[in-house]
């Protein structure tokens, strides 16, 4: 796990759920995403509710995903890596 900046914890949010369609047209041909039940759905009431709702919505559910422990390390073109990540502060879970 990383313990990450507001701002990256504000992308990873962005990328799980979109702040728009246009948003979300991003990741149309990526892995992970369009194969997650939520995420379909939360597309799918994106496309039926105006602007205004739509961004009540979203901020709804930021209040929510800001409560969490964690999320995965996503990226534009998934969701989640499996691969060890360079760098440092980086922490391995389990140990060893």
């Amino acid at each position: 796990y990383y313990v990450c900046s507001e701002s990256q914890w504000q992308l990873h949010f962005d990328r799980m759920f979109p702040p728009s369609t246009t948003h979300a047209a991003e990741t149309a041909g990526s892995q992970n995403y369009r194969k997650c039940m939520y995420y379909n759905s939360y597309l799918a009431l994106a496309t039926e509710v105006s602007g205004k709702s739509l961004g009540r919505i979203w901020h709804a559910l930021k209040m929510e995903f800001n409560e969490l422990a964690w999320v995965p390390y996503t990226q534009p073109d998934h969701m989640w890596l499996i691969k060890k990540m360079p760098g440092t502060g980086w922490t391995v879970l389990p140990a060893g």
